[in-house]
C-alpha cells in the first residue's frame, strides 16, 4: 500500500511539473531556412507564386507520387488554392491558399492541415551579391495545450530537412531556367473608350468579345478610328467574380 502511495505521488508530481514547465514554453513556433539562388527575382517568384510549379520543387509533392492535387481559383497570386489528398503519413490531407502576393518580393500562404491545425507560410525574396536570397518560413500557433507545446520543440528538427530539400530543389530548377527580363516602356497619352463589366471567370472570353463588338459599333457610328490594339484591364479577380474593362484606343 505504501508503495502505491509513493508511486501515485510520484506520478502526480511528474504531471504537475509537466504542466508547469509547459507554461513557460513558447505558444508560437517559427521554422525558417534560406538559400541564395543565382537567378532573377521574376524566375524565382514565378515558381512560388504559380501553384502548379510547386510540383517541380516542393519536397512534399515528391514524397507521394500518387498524391491527388486539385487546383481552384486563379493559377497564381492571391486567392490561388490547391488541395492535396494523400495516404502517406508524412503528407496527409490539406488545403493551401495564397493570401498575399507582392511581385518579386514575397508570397504568404495559409496552410490548413485538417487534422493537424493551421499554419502560415511565407517566402521572401531579397537581392544579394550572389543572386536572390529566398527565405522560407512557417509559423503556427500552438495555444496553451501542453502536449502541443512540447511537440513544438521538435518541429524545427522535423521540418528542417524538408525545407532544405525544397529550397535546394528550387535552386537547381531556377538556375537551369532562362532569365525573365521585365522591361517598361512609356508611351504617349492616348484616348480610349472603355466598358467595365463584372462576370464569372468562365464567362470572360464571351464578355470581352461582346463588349469589343459594342465598342467597334460605337467607333464606326461616331466617325472614329481604332488607333491601337484592344486593351483588357483587370481590376479584381476571385474564383467567383472578375471585374475588368475592355478598352479600345481611338482617334
Amino acid at each position: 500500500m505504501k508503495f502505491l502511495k509513493i508511486f501515485g505521488l510520484t506520478i502526480l508530481i511528474i504531471v504537475v511539473l509537466f504542466v508547469v514547465v509547459s507554461l513557460f514554453l513558447p505558444s508560437k513556433v517559427i521554422v525558417e531556412r534560406n538559400i541564395v539562388i543565382n537567378s532573377t527575382a521574376p524566375v524565382i517568384f514565378n515558381q512560388i507564386n504559380t501553384l502548379k510549379n510547386w510540383e517541380k520543387w516542393s519536397p512534399w509533392h515528391q514524397i507521394d507520387s500518387n498524391m491527388k492535387l486539385t487546383y481552384e481559383g486563379p493559377p497564381g497570386g492571391k486567392e490561388a488554392v490547391y488541395k492535396w489528398e494523400s495516404t502517406h503519413p508524412k503528407v496527409g490531407n490539406g488545403i493551401l491558399k495564397i493570401t498575399e502576393s507582392i511581385p518579386f518580393e514575397f508570397v504568404v500562404t495559409s496552410m490548413d492541415f485538417i487534422e493537424s491545425g493551421v499554419a502560415t507560410g511565407s517566402y521572401k525574396l531579397e537581392k544579394v551579391v550572389d543572386g536572390i536570397k529566398v527565405t522560407w518560413s512557417m509559423e503556427t500557433e500552438l495555444g496553451m495545450n501542453p502536449f502541443a507545446k512540447y511537440f513544438g520543440l521538435m518541429m524545427d528538427a522535423m521540418l528542417c530537412p524538408d525545407f532544405e530539400k525544397g529550397l535546394n530543389n528550387m535552386k537547381i530548377l531556377c538556375e537551369s531556367l532562362p532569365p525573365i527580363i521585365i522591361d517598361t516602356e512609356t508611351i504617349p497619352p492616348q484616348t480610349i473608350i472603355s466598358i467595365r463589366e463584372t462576370c464569372k471567370p468562365a464567362e470572360i472570353s464571351q464578355k470581352l468579345g461582346a463588349i469589343y463588338r459594342e465598342l467597334m459599333a460605337f467607333i464606326q457610328a461616331n466617325g472614329l478610328k481604332q488607333a491601337g490594339p484592344v486593351l483588357a484591364i483587370y481590376h479584381s479577380y476571385s474564383p467567383d467574380k472578375v471585374s475588368s474593362s475592355t478598352s479600345v484606343p481611338c482617334a
